[in-house]
């Protein structure tokens, strides 16, 4: 992998992060009780929230649906994100 692409790759991670970041605190999420309602652990958690390299892609993914599904239902709308767009969707594993 090229440096341009390691960068790239970066870029995306933080930039998601933060639209997981701010829809979490839109959301109003609560760690421990996003932790039991996704069966993940607060490690798990923090390394999906930060889109950690070992954080895997469909922890990612439902984390995203989660929060969505929450704000949507406090009759908010999410802020959008950059990477995590349903036309990506198809190309992780479910």
């Amino acid at each position: 992998m090229s440096t341009e692409e390691n960068r790239e790759g970066a870029h995306q991670r933080v930039t998601t992060s933060n639209e997981l970041l701010a829809n979490f605190e839109l959301a109003g999420a609560v760690p421990d009780e996003v932790c039991a309602e996704l069966g993940l652990t607060s490690a798990k958690l923090a390394e999906v929230l930060t889109v950690a390299p070992e954080a895997r892609a469909l922890d990612v993914w439902r984390l995203r649906d989660h929060l969505e599904a929450a704000i949507r239902a406090a009759g908010d709308e999410p802020f959008p994100y950059s990477w995590l767009t349903d036309h990506l969707r198809p190309g992780v594993e479910t």
